[in-house]
């Protein structure tokens, strides 16, 4: 896991805080293609 503090009164540049999240994002699915395909869940 990963974590972000962000604390109140903060500034943040939003288009690099989006860009992060979009990055964080497209990373998480490109790691978890090859376990959603195939085989399905077994008890």
């Amino acid at each position: 896991r990963r974590a972000i503090d962000i604390r109140e009164g903060e500034v943040l540049a939003a288009a690099a805080f989006k860009a992060l999240i979009q990055a964080a994002v497209a990373e998480n699915l490109r790691s978890s293609a090859p376990n959603s395909q195939g085989r399905g869940r077994t008890a």
